[in-house]
């Protein structure tokens, strides 16, 4: 059985992911694109004109060492079935180079980890924001105000985007919406204070966008 080392797979799916700038899956690739899993492929050919470069394996080791800081999650049973296999995975060192579905899996992980990375760098900033921020208004009031987005988690028994956002007064608020604002974007609000929460967070409804500054 021919074996790829798992930090060669995981240097090839960085490589990948550099290519083609985002993650392609194997049906959503249009004529004259490769998905990452094809792509990768084709940079652990040796017989492909495909290198690795050194950003890289830099990536790829940085990937596996945040793989393995997952392992007590693992053991305490709090990771999700995807992070889990990645986890196991990364016991074995090594990978069967015909196991299409494992290869696969290798491929979609830069930037699950990247979307990772940024959750918790989000999640670490707002803790240290909320540490400042202060209530606004009186609950019933009706207000207007801009607010930069930092997060937006979609509730599927809701059919909703909760988004967390900061004032130029820098404090936070949150509310639902049924489209999905990118953090960073910048608007103009209008809405009903709906609760003052204990994390120092202001809880909207009622909320429309008047303006996108």
């Amino acid at each position: 059985m021919t074996t790829i080392v798992l930090k060669d797979a995981m240097s090839a799916a960085c490589a990948a992911q550099r290519t083609n700038g985002r993650y392609i899956k194997r049906y959503d690739a249009k004529e004259g694109e490769l998905s990452n899993g094809a792509l990768m492929r084709e940079f652990l050919n040796p017989e492909k004109n495909f290198n690795v470069l050194p950003q890289d394996i830099e990536l790829a080791e940085q990937i596996c060492d945040y793989l393995d800081s997952k392992m007590i999650e693992l053991i305490a049973g709090t990771l999700h079935d995807y992070w889990k296999n990645l986890v196991l995975l990364t016991e074995q060192k090594e990978i069967d180079a015909n196991d299409f579905k494992v290869l696969a899996l290798v491929a979609s992980v830069p930037s699950s980890y990247n979307n990772a990375i940024g959750r918790e760098k989000a999640k670490d900033e707002l803790r240290i924001i909320a540490e400042n921020s202060r209530h606004i208004g009186q609950v019933g009031d009706n207000i207007e105000t801009e607010v930069t987005i930092k997060s937006a988690v979609y509730s599927a028994n809701y059919n909703k985007w909760y988004h967390t956002a900061l004032t130029n007064d820098q404090n936070l608020v949150c509310f639902p919406l049924s489209v999905k604002l990118e953090r960073g974007t910048v608007i103009i609000l209008t809405a009903r204070v709906h609760k003052h929460d204990d994390n120092n967070q202001t809880r909207l409804h009622y909320v429309r966008i008047k303006k996108s500054a």
